[in-house]
């Protein structure tokens, strides 16, 4: 099994803040509620996150970002999708250096990538169920347009053709970039040149402008156990995804 803490390295240094910063920082997002304690949440690559305790036991997370645009998009999406797909409602933000930073709400569960081998099969089962219905919802919402977005929907670029653009995209990243970088000359050549040799299977690709999360993976993916068995509570991380073209799976039904 893939291990996401140990397979990826963090992108952005960790915000340490003590407990007086975090106070100072969101204070004025509080309407003078009183804090009651804060603690630092572990997981993510790019983001620093505390979880904040008010005195009348309300739960939220800071999230600090030191990529101010991702924030907002993602901040974006998420009050897009709210009441539709089980996400964290925002209840303030702040953009300003040192620390742009959202308060949301903190959804109590688990990472599905922390307890997809502790659960049994039954559940399991209606987990993954639940998990698909959830990404169907994901791909409801029509954006009117392909490509890549940002905190107010404006599209840059816009995919005119999704797989002939995509197909461009993909190209230009492993011939110059990080991509490249990373992969290595050796292995970045070929997988261009398979990519080059499936260029039809990209251009056929039909049109769409559908809401995709573009990093839907177990580790992003927060479940609880309810009087049923356990749900899917909650998808986290927005911030790559875009409008496109997604697999086309038989509908979900109960």
């Amino acid at each position: 099994m893939l291990d996401y803490d140990t397979k990826f390295d963090r992108r952005e240094p960790l915000a340490v803040l003590d407990v007086h910063q975090v106070r100072e920082l969101v204070s004025a997002k509080l309407n003078g509620s009183e804090i009651k304690s804060i603690s630092s949440l572990t997981g993510g690559f790019m983001n620093s996150n505390y979880r904040i305790v008010l005195r009348d036991n309300t739960s939220l997370v800071l999230r600090i970002s030191s990529r101010r645009a991702d924030l907002k998009k993602e901040l974006s999406v998420l009050k897009h999708v709210y009441g539709r797909v089980p996400v964290p409602a925002v209840i303030g933000e702040h953009f300003s250096e040192p620390y742009p930073f959202a308060l949301i709400e903190f959804i109590e569960g688990t990472l599905f990538s922390d307890s997809l081998c502790s659960l049994e099969f039954e559940n399991l089962a209606k987990i993954a169920f639940e998990a698909g219905a959830t990404l169907q919802a994901i791909h409801s919402f029509d954006l009117g347009q392909a490509g890549f977005f940002d905190e107010n929907f404006v599209f840059n670029p816009v995919f005119e053709n999704f797989g002939g653009s995509l197909y461009d995209y993909i190209c230009s990243r492993l011939v110059a970039g990080r991509v490249r970088e990373r992969l290595g000359a050796k292995v970045a050549d070929r997988m261009l040149e398979f990519v080059r040799a499936r260029r039809d299977v990209y251009w056929a690709i039909s049109n769409s402008t559908r809401l995709i999360h573009s990093d839907y993976n177990l580790k992003n993916i927060l479940i609880r156990r309810a009087d049923s068995g356990w749900k899917v509570v909650g998808i986290l991380d927005w911030e790559f995804a875009l409008a496109g073209r997604h697999r086309k799976f038989p509908e979900v039904r109960g």
